[in-house]
């Protein structure tokens, strides 16, 4: 390479994560997606980074709230 010469590198393309919901809005896992169209409806990407045990969360009102707890106000309120 000559002095004034820039070597071109390859970067690979900036990858998507997202917080993934089951059908009810339980957190399940975080996705590492290729691309933006790979998202669906039950992606958080606004969430890209999570450490919640998976299966005991839920999405409630743009916030993880225990699934037990969200469980037990549902049965609570149910009852009334």
């Amino acid at each position: 390479m000559k002095l004034g010469q820039v070597e071109s590198i390859d970067v690979p393309p900036a990858r998507i994560r997202a917080a993934l919901l089951d059908d009810r809005g339980v957190f399940v896992r975080v996705d590492e997606l290729e691309s933006a169209e790979q998202l669906t409806q039950r992606h958080l990407p606004d969430v890209p980074e999570c450490d919640l045990p998976p299966n005991e969360y839920i999405w409630i009102d743009g916030a993880f709230w225990p699934l037990e707890w969200a469980q037990r106000i549902g049965a609570d309120h149910a009852a009334t």
